[in-house]
């Protein structure tokens, strides 16, 4: 099994400082490693000099990429490419495209999800027809984000808006998300019908309120870890019930993923959103050591 990190931009030989923990964890329990360019990533042109430092492979050399999220298009460029020297991503690009973009894996987890509209890539953003859209949702509060992230750390000025039937309300909310996110805008809208979790306590800086959220690395149809979502506040999963999740995991083709989970108030728990495992991020150091310890016992 190869690990393919990305390299920091100002010493292309050494990996990115967010990633040197899973790096050495990846080295101390016997992983390959490798070592490429993430900004060179984007371009037909660079895709050649993003990648390397990656040897060819004579036989099919099985390999995970933990880096940061890259759009589908360019994640296909580099698996193609890493494919033609041998090595093989564990994702391929469709199954990366249904992990990392919500309308393609929502109709799979839609029982125990949040309602969820979007607008196709194309469709316009003007406020009246937001507003049409947004009826379904029968003035309840709704949360926005693009297809992939959302600015939850600025909750009130960029994610939650408590009226959807208020054009004040709807428009604040989505000018200032729309800012946020200028050009790294990912499809387009999506709203999604606002669920009161249950509450554990106050992120220290941005003041977003925190759940009890886990999230739960699936690789190959086996849990692969669970760990608590929040680093600001202690919690357990003694209440976790992951034994409801098993048949959505059961139907979802991706090799590697990753679920965010969380309790409402109402003691039901529910899929906050999904992940392609390859650039979800782990919450801690205890999680990036227990995962990789797991990689390595099913890798022998």
């Amino acid at each position: 099994m190869l690990i393919i990190f990305c390299a920091d931009p100002l010493s292309p030989n050494q990996v990115e400082d967010g990633f040197q923990a899973e790096y050495r964890a990846a080295i101390e329990n016997g992983f390959e490693t490798a070592l490429i360019d993430f900004d060179l990533l984007s371009s037909t042109e660079g895709i050649e000099r993003a990648l390397r430092r990656i040897q060819p492979y004579g036989d099919c050399q099985k390999a995970i990429y933990r880096g940061w999220m890259l759009k589908p298009d360019v994640y296909g460029k580099m698996y193609n490419a890493l494919k033609v020297r041998g090595v093989v991503l564990v994702n391929q690009p469709d199954h990366y495209r249904l992990g990392h973009y919500l309308p393609e894996y929502y109709p799979l987890i839609r029982e125990l999800t949040p309602e969820s509209i979007w607008l196709e890539p194309d469709d316009t953003r003007e406020l009246n027809s937001l507003m049409q859209r947004l009826e379904i949702f029968s003035g309840g509060p709704v949360i926005v984000k693009d297809y992939v992230k959302s600015c939850k750390h600025d909750w009130y000025e960029a994610c939650y808006i408590p009226d959807s039937s208020s054009e004040e309300d709807v428009a604040r909310v989505v000018d200032g998300f729309l800012e946020r996110q200028g050009e790294d805008l990912n499809g387009n809208l999506v709203f999604r019908k606002y669920l009161e979790f249950e509450k554990i306590g106050i992120h220290p800086v941005s003041k977003l309120p925190l759940s009890r959220e886990f999230r739960l690395f699936i690789y190959q149809g086996e849990l692969a870890g669970c760990f608590p979502y929040w680093n600001e506040v202690d919690y357990d999963k003694s209440q976790l019930n992951l034994e409801m999740f098993k048949p959505v995991i059961s139907r979802i083709p991706s090799s590697f993923f990753t679920l965010d989970v969380a309790l409402t108030i109402d003691h039901n728990w529910m899929i906050v959103e999904m992940g392609d495992g390859q650039v979800s991020g782990f919450p801690n150091h205890e999680s990036v050591i227990e995962f990789y310890s797991w990689l390595r016992s099913i890798s022998k």
